[in-house]
């Protein structure tokens, strides 16, 4: 089943202004960017006997506007940071709704790469955005025969402590 992907972004004061580029009225009052495809990873370097500290990959973003390449240029020359993105995955349910089924939520996020990708064959050309994260919360969903969703924290991470994240609150809809 073909999912829906938006990034909604927290910017500490005096960051670049970034720029809605959604109009899906569930993310169209936050600072929000539609997502073409991403890809997450992590990973535990240790073995069973001799566990080592979790390590993320970075966040690597394929959004489909340029409108805010201005502002990620400008983080990633100055190394500055945001508060917290939350990447929010929905899928159909039925013809005319539509349920967040899953949450990935990260703080203390530097951007460290953007890459402008476009041909002349394109509607227009995309960003490819890398993000290093140093907390992390994946928050999934359950839903019952009679559509009731039930969320839940699957986990988290803060790779700054080697401890468990003790989240802020989630930016954006929250689950809708």
């Amino acid at each position: 089943m073909a999912f829906n992907a938006y990034l909604v972004l927290k910017p500490k004061t005096g960051l670049p202004a970034f720029k809605t580029e959604t109009i899906d009225t569930t993310f169209s009052k936050y600072i929000s960017l539609e997502v073409s495809h991403f890809a997450l990873g992590y990973s535990e370097p240790g073995t069973a006997t001799a566990p080592g500290k979790l390590a993320f990959q970075t966040l690597n973003l394929n959004l489909l506007s340029v409108v805010n390449s201005p502002g990620f240029l400008t983080m990633c020359g100055l190394g500055q940071t945001f508060d917290s993105v939350t990447l929010y995955l929905r899928k159909s349910v039925s013809n005319s709704t539509a349920r967040i089924y899953t949450i990935y939520h990260f703080g203390t996020v530097a951007v460290t790469g953007v890459t402008i990708d476009g041909n002349d064959g394109d509607g227009a050309p995309a960003v490819n955005l890398t993000l290093a994260v140093g907390q992390f919360a994946h928050h999934g969903s359950t839903t019952s025969t009679t559509g009731q969703v039930t969320p839940s924290l699957v986990g988290s991470w803060n790779a700054i402590t080697s401890s468990t994240w003790a989240e802020s609150p989630l930016d954006g809809p929250g689950w809708v």
